[in-house]
């Protein structure tokens, strides 16, 4: 939606990054790993196909919880 990310997944086994910035979409299939890190202010939608049972909790994941 706004900003720039890095993201990290896995293609053919070897571990590939990418940026991806305002208005642009990626999608991963199931059970595909990845991981991703906000270079600069940024606002995302994030869909999943499947509920995410560690979104459920009322306790916010540390991957959420904001760096210094």
């Amino acid at each position: 939606m706004s900003g720039k990310v890095k993201i990290k997944t896995v293609i053919d086994g070897k571990e590939v990054f990418v940026e991806i910035g305002a208005g642009e979409v990626i999608v991963f299939p199931e059970n595909v790993p990845h991981e991703f890190w906000a270079l600069e202010q940024t606002v995302d939608l994030d869909v999943h196909v499947l509920v995410r049972e560690d979104w459920l909790s009322k306790e916010l994941p540390d991957y959420f919880k904001k760096s210094k």
